[in-house]
């Protein structure tokens, strides 16, 4: 059974549904990806001579990214996190860490280090 229904836009009747907007992919770039992504940026810049908002659209990254593409063939170093160091682990990380010690030692039968 095919039932029709009114295409508001082409103000027709028609008996095909219309298909769903597509949903915009949400796209980031991997840090093995980068120096692929460079390479890619560079070439069109230099084949096409497009301006940087025109090739930061093409590629999906900002234009900050395109500028760091085009004044280095390599990408920046990724930044370091600092370790995570809470007030709590500070003052009971070494009762934790004698806890383990004395079972382990209970358990496996020799001394600990």
């Amino acid at each position: 059974m095919n039932k029709a229904f009114w295409n508001g836009p082409c103000l027709t009747w028609c008996s095909k549904k219309p298909a769903p907007p597509k949903k915009p992919k949400r796209s980031f770039t991997k840090a093995a990806d980068k120096p692929a992504l460079f390479t890619a940026i560079r070439r069109d810049a230099q084949a096409e001579q497009l301006p940087v908002s025109h090739l930061a659209r093409r590629h999906r990254v900002s234009q900050a990214t395109v500028r760091q593409a085009l004044n280095s063939p390599t990408p920046p170093p990724r930044k370091k996190r600092p370790p995570i160091v809470g007030p709590a682990k500070e003052r009971i990380g070494p009762l934790i860490d004698t806890i383990l010690d004395e079972y382990a030692a209970a358990h496996t039968a020799r001394a600990p280090p």
